[in-house]
């Protein structure tokens, strides 16, 4: 019988995949809900050419989950796995081209392996391999806007620019792009006060068919935007004629001007993917997570903290403490509104941008047609 195991970034990647398979959590965050199945056929022959010592738990978790599968014991979603040699050959070159990505080659791939299935809509599920083979052209393909503040246009007697840059885990996207407008009679302080940073937009660039196509995953606040007076003066009057009761004129107007990028660079095809199917109890996990280890704190403690904090004395303890603070405020009881934020509000955006610019037609309806909104730019 071969052996695919023989090669070495095969074989690494299925250990690091059959690891993950073993913790079940998201480091303490308790996700038993990402289950794979394959045949058992496939399991003993995937035994056989693993052949090392963590088949003998890993595989058995497996078998717990065809049981499961058979037995419809539960409610879970089973990621059916119908060709595991494609998928491990594709896992080892979704590691290997990330590692080229950002340039760190002792990347843990255990931890690409957690957040990887988060962005799986339900086609995805149904089709494992297909999914790997998309976040593959992702990472082969998005290198056209790579850089900081490069110049692409202008707006009234500003600049504009946009920003390119790495995403913190990958959860949602490799990549996110930040637009950014620049007062240019004073570009010598660009990296200090005389900007206005728009919102992230979360998103990847594929090739299909041979025509470029932009996947849109999401359009966030990040907390670290710099928003000059005097450009917030310049953009005034036209914010006033987008304000609506659904979404922020500034993601109107990112959305606006990443369009106007995107048309620069001759792709005219936009995915906008509306449902993750495992994004909500990843959040809600999040959020019991975060309330438990804030509850542990005693209030002599958070006062004693507090007041640490205050006079500038940041131990390991203090530090602590305000991450886990900060993470409260981001994600505790949050898990409905982040999924609103992921899909109404982004179809909304979409809605608004289209109603006020013109500047793009909707080829599909959102939830009816597909799990993903086509979108054609004008």
């Amino acid at each position: 019988m071969k052996n695919i195991f023989i090669n070495k970034d095969i074989r690494e990647a299925a250990i690091s995949f059959l690891k993950n398979i073993d913790r079940s959590n998201f480091e303490g965050y308790n996700l038993p809900f990402t289950k794979f199945v394959s045949s058992r056929d496939d399991l003993h022959e995937m035994a056989y050419d693993l052949d090392f010592s963590i088949k003998s738990y890993s595989i058995t978790k497996l078998n717990q989950n065809i049981l499961e599968y058979e037995n419809k014991i539960n409610d879970d979603i089973f990621i059916k796995i119908d060709d595991y040699k494609e998928f491990f050959i594709l896992l080892s070159k979704i590691i290997k081209a990330y590692n080229k990505d950002v340039n760190m080659d002792n990347y843990n791939s255990i931890y690409l392996f957690e957040s990887l299935w988060l962005r799986m809509g339900v086609n995805d599920i149904n089709n494992i391999n297909y999914f790997l083979k998309k976040q593959l052209s992702f990472l082969e393909e998005n290198n056209l806007f790579k850089g900081k503040c490069q110049e692409f246009g202008s707006y009234k007697n500003l600049k504009l620019y946009y920003s390119d840059e790495i995403n913190e885990f990958w959860f949602e996207t490799n990549r996110h792009i930040k637009i950014i407008l620049c007062n240019p009679k004073n570009e010598e302080v660009f990296y200090e006060k005389v900007r206005y940073d728009f919102p992230a937009i979360h998103y990847e660039l594929t090739k299909e068919k041979n025509n470029k196509v932009c996947y849109i995953y999401g359009i966030q606040n990040l907390g670290v935007e710099i928003k000059d007076d005097s450009i917030k003066e310049v953009l005034k009057e036209e914010k006033n004629q987008l304000r609506n009761n659904y979404v922020s004129t500034d993601f109107i107007l990112d959305l606006k001007f990443f369009i106007e990028l995107l048309k620069k660079y001759n792709i005219t095809y936009v995915k906008v993917p509306l449902l993750q199917v495992f994004n909500y109890k990843y959040h809600e996990a999040i959020s019991n997570n975060i309330i438990n280890q804030m509850n542990d704190y005693t209030e002599v403690e958070i006062e004693k903290f507090e007041e640490m904090n205050k006079n500038g004395e940041l131990t390991n303890a203090v530090l602590d403490y305000l991450h886990n603070k900060k993470t409260y405020y981001k994600f505790a009881e949050k898990e409905d509104l982040i999924s609103r934020n992921k899909t109404e509000r982004l179809i909304n955006t979409f809605m608004i941008m289209e109603e006020k610019y013109h500047n793009i037609t909707f080829l599909s309806d959102p939830f009816i047609e597909d799990d993903t909104l086509h979108i054609k730019i004008r």
